[in-house]
């Protein structure tokens, strides 16, 4: 698979993912925190509709980003998935580890580990990322 294509590929996943766990959040907060073994005062939902939004644009982000040839921006990008990516495993590891999540936070940190680990291969073997 070329590059263009593979980067195409992991932006529209993440994009679609986030699309829906956005929407999903912002809509039926507590719905969707009740699957994650979570219950949520009005403060709360209010934290995990900003949540939703912040989420819907990184997949709005990462979406717009999917036809971008090599170019700063689109490194900038890669790398700031990478991270994200990496760092919501690692709480998503904290998290389940702590408890007060139900077993479904672990489908969330292997597909935040999985996209790190496409971003991480974008990101540093790729030298025409930029």
């Amino acid at each position: 698979m070329n590059q263009a294509m593979n980067h195409k590929m992991v932006f529209t996943v993440q994009s679609i993912l986030f699309f829906l766990a956005g929407l999903v959040t912002l809509v039926v907060p507590r719905q969707f925190m009740a699957e994650f073994g979570l219950t949520l005062e009005t403060g709360g939902v209010g934290l995990a509709r900003l949540y939703g939004v912040t989420v819907i644009m990184v997949g709005l982000i990462t979406w717009v980003a999917r036809p971008a040839g090599p170019s700063t921006a689109r490194r900038a990008i890669v790398l700031g998935l990478f991270a994200g990516n990496v760092l919501a495993a690692l709480v998503g590891i904290f998290n389940a580890l702590a408890g007060g999540f139900g077993s479904i936070i672990w489908i969330s940190v292997i597909i935040w580990l999985l996209l790190a680990l496409d971003f991480g291969v974008l990101y540093f073997k790729h030298a025409d990322v930029s």
